[in-house]
């Protein structure tokens, strides 16, 4: 486990499977379990919460890895694209460099051909020359001896001039050659040095991208091993969310269930009722030998009796449905809140639910209504004891629909939503109190 929440909370739920399973935790290793009590649905519920949380953050994460490790993998493509396109280009300025090499072999082989001739037409002119001298020829011989660079022996007209014809015909004709073919092996050795240059530049460019499409193929295969270590975490998550599950289906086969059997609960309640009471005053009219004729008025008293009723409720486990069928909109939760409008109560021992004025308000449970009434806080309010220990408390309301003593089954309406008493807008406030105290009610209803 990579997870610090998930070690605590896979190991709470193994301590509760082993007592829900009735193992001994003396047969497991200590470093395994250390779990000293069964975990409470609520427990179990809010570690529930929080790996389903875990598990979405996870599942976010994988997908963002996906989408990350995608674009990296079309960026790959396309840099196989160019990789193909640069060694098409390798190839391409490969064969033409190879064309030009085989070129220049032919013009070498031509140049070397043109200097034999040259060599070849030069020794035959040395030889016409030896005839000369041999032979006394005086002019002949003066102008061949003025030339003193044969390779610039073009330049030198006027003494070539003076040289037979077919000779200076020979010479200039492969002077001329040599030049030409010298000239187009530049030519072609030039070209060869650009072809060279654009086949490194092209063979720099390709290992570039090799080298850029390693490091994405490297970032590939990080993003791999961090999804396989996400889906892996995802499992655990799920194994661990289909524990949870499991262990509160059995708290809840487990738990005790409303029985048939019915019980007899005397409830004593304090109401206020009008008692019409004669007064008898002196008077004001009597003469002073009738002072004691009196006139008598009617006044109201406001007096306190106890009644008792008994009434059958069934024996209850602590299950109830949603007390306003039509709203769900819980506006005010349990516990510590600031007071609303200066009027509410700060330490909120409910849950407000908001409806529409006029709303029915159901039983949460089957029970015996012991309290229909009105408060200035609480205004018109409904109290249910269920048995056990169990009461629920339904205020504000706009109107009633029971009686003290009467008997509701779960889902009867008694009353209708309303904003009397400490209210800032139509909601119904609702209490689960177990042997006098106030509890959350959203640990109790379904």
């Amino acid at each position: 486990m990579r997870s610090k929440l998930r070690k605590s909370i896979s190991k709470g739920l193994i301590g509760v499977m082993l007592i829900g399973t009735g193992l001994s935790m003396a047969n497991v290793p200590a470093s395994t379990v250390h779990a000293e009590k069964e975990k409470t649905k609520e427990e179990i519920e809010k570690e529930k919460e929080e790996i389903e949380q875990e598990k979405k953050e996870k599942e976010s994460e994988l997908s963002q890895l996906n989408s990350a490790k995608k674009k990296i993998l079309d960026e790959i493509e396309v840099l196989d694209g160019k990789i193909v396109d640069s060694e098409d280009k390798i190839r391409e300025l490969t064969n033409e460099r190879n064309k030009l090499e085989s070129e220049i072999s032919v013009i070498d082989l031509k140049l070397q051909n043109a200097y034999v001739a040259e060599n070849n037409q030069y020794a035959e002119m040395k030889e016409r020359i030896r005839f000369a001298y041999e032979n006394n020829d005086v002019e002949y011989i003066d102008a061949l001896l003025a030339v003193t660079d044969f390779d610039n022996i073009n330049n030198a007209a006027e003494y070539v001039s003076k040289i037979s014809a077919y000779d200076q015909a020979q010479l200039n004709s492969l002077i001329k050659i040599e030049a030409e073919i010298s000239e187009y092996q530049e030519t072609l050795e030039q070209n060869l040095t650009s072809i060279n240059t654009l086949k490194s530049d092209a063979e720099t460019e390709k290992a570039n991208l090799v080298e850029n499409e390693a490091a994405k193929q490297a970032k590939v295969k990080e993003f791999n091993g961090e999804i396989t270590e996400t889906q892996i975490d995802i499992a655990e998550l799920a194994e661990l969310e289909r524990q949870a599950d499991a262990e509160l289906e059995r708290l809840a086969a487990a738990a005790p269930k409303v029985v048939t059997v019915t019980e007899t609960v005397t409830e004593t309640i304090t109401v206020e009722v009008p008692v019409t009471k004669t007064v008898t005053k002196p008077s004001k009219t009597a003469s002073s030998t009738d002072a004691t004729k009196t006139t008598t008025q009617t006044t109201t008293e406001v007096q306190t009796q106890t009644v008792t009723k008994q009434v059958q409720v069934a024996s209850f486990s602590g299950g109830f449905i949603w007390p306003c069928p039509s709203s769900h909109r819980i506006t005010s939760t349990f516990g510590g809140r600031a007071s609303p409008g200066g009027i509410g109560s700060t330490n909120h021992k409910g849950i407000d639910i908001g409806a529409g004025s006029g709303s029915s308000v159901v039983a949460a449970a089957g029970g015996a209504v012991y309290f229909v009434g009105y408060n200035r806080a609480r205004g018109n309010y409904v109290m249910v004891n269920h048995g056990g220990g169990f009461v629920t408390v339904y205020q504000h309301l706009s109107g009633f629909n029971c009686s003290v003593g009467q008997a509701v089954s779960q889902g009867d309406c008694i009353g209708f939503v309303g904003s009397t008493g400490y209210s800032t807008g139509p909601h119904l406030h609702f209490e689960v109190v177990i042997n006098g105290t106030p509890v959350n009610p959203l640990g109790y209803v379904h």
